[in-house]
């Protein structure tokens, strides 16, 4: 192996993000309170959306969303079976069940395996954009059920002249600390709908809901960084799209290599497709000290014992997708080597 493993993952923390933590913790209100508020506005316009919800976690956000739509026991879910399980597990803590769907050639929930997966007892959809292409959110609406639009990897994303997080009835936003920007863990519930987000409030305020479902503040240390990191969201935009076109560059050439199409100008992750298949390109990148991915880390359906006959476009993706490195605190020379070992494929 050359030198330190470079990791798949890595937030950017700047010395703006230490000073506006450092404010917040000599204010001594670091409970959820008015910088929280702050950041809820601030991401909402972002997102062109009327206003937002924070939760702790992207997974608590979703569950949120799920609430707030009525979604419970007897109902189902429908959601791509290439996506993170944490999806599955808010689905699963409302007493619903998932109903799962193939994807297109981008990993991408469509209308044809969508419609495919709904039911008499379809409540919702749940349509992701992921690593930095853009779902067709409008024509996953015209199927006839509220759309969740998960956009936790999108804070930032442009499509179609809509910003991410305006185009569902709801939409969720993840703050971890390997999304676009980071509160560290945390997320957000975003939406243009009046009704919809005065009940995702009240669904998350003893005082207005006597038995609330979600309960899972963000706090003002955690919104402090957030704000912080939202001023450096151009930036951070930029960053990912040029390592993206040296890696683009890199790729030229490489025999059984499918480039990236029809990105976004929001780049979460840079993925490629080998027929080589992910095993044989995660031993020759270790050996440049390059730590790489799937493009999920397993497919949904196979936890329920589904055949993978069912979806075979995400089996070939999980078995064929590369994710390299590809976030703002990438170093220079860090990003030669991946374009090194890119390159040594040939």
């Amino acid at each position: 192996m050359i030198g330190d493993l470079i990791p798949h993952s890595k937030p950017w923390i700047h010395d703006s993000d230490l000073q506006a933590v450092g404010t917040v913790l000599r204010s001594h209100m670091i409970a959820v309170g008015t910088t929280t508020r702050t950041f809820e506005r601030a991401v909402s316009a972002e997102c062109c959306a009327i206003d937002g919800v924070c939760q702790s976690s992207g997974t608590a956000a979703l569950l949120l969303a799920l609430r707030t739509l009525g979604v419970g026991a007897g109902d189902e879910v429908v959601l791509p079976t290439y996506v993170c399980r944490n999806v599955v597990d808010a689905i699963a803590a409302t007493g619903a069940a998932p109903s799962f769907a193939d994807v297109d050639e981008l990993g991408l929930l469509t209308i044809s395996t969508a419609r495919s997966a709904l039911s008499s007892r379809t409540r919702a959809v749940i349509a992701v954009h992921l690593f930095g292409n853009s779902c067709d959110i409008e024509g996953l609406r015209t199927l006839g059920h509220p759309v969740i639009e998960d956009a936790c990897q999108a804070v930032g994303m442009e499509s179609r002249g809509r910003k991410a997080g305006s185009r569902g009835d709801l939409a969720v936003l993840s703050f971890h600390a390997t999304k676009m920007l980071t509160t560290g863990e945390g997320g957000m519930v975003v939406s243009a709908h009046p009704r919809l987000l005065d009940r995702a409030r009240a669904l998350t305020s003893p005082s207005q809901h006597p038995s609330p479902s979600v309960f899972a503040p963000m706090s003002d240390l955690q919104a402090a960084l957030g704000l912080s990191q939202l001023q450096r969201l151009a930036t951070m935009l930029d960053r990912r799209r040029a390592i993206a076109k040296r890696y683009d560059e890199a790729l030229v050439g490489i025999p059984e290599t499918t480039l990236p199409a029809d990105r976004s100008n929001c780049i979460f992750r840079y993925t490629f497709r080998s027929g080589r298949g992910f095993t044989a390109l995660e031993a020759h990148f270790n050996r440049y000290g390059v730590c790489v991915r799937r493009g999920v880390d397993a497919l949904l359906h196979r936890s329920r014992g589904e055949d993978d006959a069912r979806y075979p476009i995400a089996t070939r993706l999980l078995e064929t997708t590369v994710s390299l490195p590809c976030y703002p605190a990438l170093t220079n020379p860090a990003l030669d080597r991946v374009c090194h070992a890119l390159r040594a494929l040939r």
